[in-house]
């Protein structure tokens, strides 16, 4: 989630929003006590079980009407990958082979992008329910399929790397710019209460000025929060400054 969710963290760091009289509660939607996949999100921001998200922006079209883009980030966390076997080292690899995607998604545009940078048709796309069932077929492809590559989302591109000796990262979003996330809001909450979601804005762009104006005392805060009792430290997935 780096580095976009350290505006997040920072926030709750440094009590941006209790300041204004609310209370911040960041929770890692992919923690084992958590464990919610993207309609899982949507569903639980719709139904008023969280009041915001922060998520990819295509999720705003999944979400659907219940939700509302807030602030855009601008930029990407880094969580979609494209990921190859051993022995893949240019694009002309990449797209002389099978590649795995899941269908109608970040990923499948991500594929897209990089077969027209790279100036190669996909002539083997192999499209997927979800990241999970392409990671699988990557995984457990033999010489019939001969799925090379596979883009996918955390936390399943880190299965796919651990899982495949020799696997790695050709193409990361947080290293071009083609995919922003946000942080969305409930629309039923906003139109009963909008003073928590106003105060939750300003705050947020008032940790983010700070981290951006004095990097040192954001990051000391961060570091703090990280062994306060109930954060969500998994949240943070770097300790280099130079990240934030």
């Amino acid at each position: 989630y780096t580095p976009y969710m350290a505006t997040l963290v920072h926030m709750d760091a440094g009590d941006y929003l209790e300041k204004l009289g609310y209370d911040l509660q960041l929770v890692d939607a992919y923690a084992e006590d958590v464990n919610l996949d993207e309609a899982g999100q949507c569903e639980g921001l719709k139904n008023g079980d969280y009041d915001a998200l922060a998520t990819t922006l295509d999720a705003t079209r999944k979400c659907g009407e219940g939700v509302v883009m807030a602030i855009p980030v601008g930029q990407s966390a880094g969580n979609d990958k494209i990921i190859v076997k051993s022995g893949v080292e240019t694009w002309n690899d990449v797209f002389e082979h099978a590649v795995a995607y899941t269908d109608a998604s970040v990923s499948q545009y991500m594929a897209c992008f990089a077969s027209h940078a790279a100036n190669q048709p996909i002539r083997q796309g192999v499209p997927f329910g979800d990241a999970a069932e392409a990671v699988d077929a990557f995984i457990n492809s033999g010489a019939e399929q001969n799925i090379q590559s596979v883009v996918a989302w955390e936390p399943e591109a880190t299965r796919a790397l651990q899982t495949v000796p020799g696997s790695k990262v050709i193409l990361s979003s947080k290293n071009v710019r083609i995919l922003w996330d946000v942080v969305e809001f409930s629309r039923d909450r906003i139109a009963a209460d909008r003073a928590p979601f106003a105060a939750f804005t300003q705050a947020y762009y008032q940790a983010l000025q700070d981290l951006t104006r004095d990097p040192d005392t954001a990051f000391g805060r961060i570091t703090a929060w990280q062994d306060r009792e109930g954060s969500a430290a998994g949240l943070v997935t770097s300790t280099d400054l130079a990240a934030f």
